[in-house]
């Protein structure tokens, strides 16, 4: 999956500077199968590697005094049956998007999903999410909304991505990197955009380190998203060195300063226009996200410890 396949050694290591022993539930993935480029993770790999964690963690001795962290409760194969089988240790999970999203891959089974979701929720100690924009999507989504959940619900933003950044030369003005589906890609901005006679790109990258590089040619990079729970494109751009606009919804307030968000169209080419000219004016996270960004092994450590 996009970010998990780094969480697993990632936030193990860090996790280990606060607790006495870290073990990871994982199979042993002898070979990496990548999705589609509009697709999240491999539809029958995603459900085979949950089944395979389930036989993993069936082994295991677990204790009144542990914690288990659910890297995403959205892949729910594992979570029910950590849950109600093997009832013992404190129980987190990492809400990354949940099935109230309107136009990705659950689409047609939200209604469903959600309640299957909102069950885990209620019986975890804590859920932690990436942004106030998602914590609120939860509790108040029309007929969807878990009011009850508000005091399980913590804000923690999402960790910085531990790999090397790039001060590349500018290659090309306007960069779209994202999947392009309802969910992420806006076909009549994009039109605009192709309009204005500038270089802009959409590419896809095959290793961490050539999206890295990608993003770095770009003067901006682009995002069009109509829904997104944080954002973490936006953290990368800004790591390797480019500018990033973003739509004035969602989670995007919370992360960049309002002058590199648009509203419109109209709004989106005088800003694009602006940091294609002005490139070097690159943004940085908003100081709250830059301080949950930089403290978040211990906030979230500090939450699981003093439930």
């Amino acid at each position: 999956m996009r970010y998990q396949e780094w969480w697993f050694w990632y936030l193990p290591q860090e996790f280990s500077k606060y607790f006495d022993e870290v073990v990871v539930v994982a199979p042993d993935v002898k070979e990496l199968k990548k999705s589609r480029p509009e697709m999240f993770s491999p539809i029958d790999e995603a459900i085979e590697f949950e089944a395979e964690q389930v036989k993993e963690f069936i082994r295991k001795d677990v204790r009144d005094t542990d914690y288990i962290f659910f890297a995403d409760i959205s892949f729910t194969g594992i979570v029910p049956q950590v849950i109600y089988l093997k009832r013992k240790g404190r129980k987190f999970g990492f809400a990354h998007a949940t099935s109230l999203n309107r136009y990705d891959y659950f689409a047609p089974v939200r209604q469903g999903k959600f309640m299957q979701e909102a069950g885990i929720m209620k019986t975890l100690d804590g859920v932690f999410v990436g942004s106030y924009y998602h914590k609120g999507k939860i509790i108040n989504d029309g007929k969807y909304g878990m009011k009850s959940l508000y005091d399980k619900i913590h804000v923690v933003g999402l960790p910085k991505p531990p790999f090397r950044t790039y001060k590349e030369p500018k290659e090309y003005d306007v960069l779209f990197a994202g999947r392009r589906t309802k969910q992420k890609f806006n076909r009549k901005l994009w039109k605009i955009v192709l309009s204005l006679d500038l270089d802009a790109r959409i590419r896809f990258f095959g290793s961490w380190e050539e999206y890295y590089m990608g993003l770095s040619r770009a003067k901006v990079v682009l995002m069009m998203s109509r829904e997104e729970t944080y954002g973490y494109q936006v953290v990368e751009a800004i790591m390797n060195n480019s500018v990033v606009l973003a739509p004035r919804c969602c989670s995007f307030p919370e992360l960049l300063p309002n002058e590199y968000l648009y509203g419109d169209a109209k709004e989106l080419v005088e800003r694009l226009l602006f940091y294609v000219e002005h490139y070097e004016r690159v943004p940085e996270l908003r100081r709250e996200h830059l301080e949950l960004q930089k403290n978040w092994f211990k906030n979230v450590y500090k939450i699981m410890t003093e439930q």
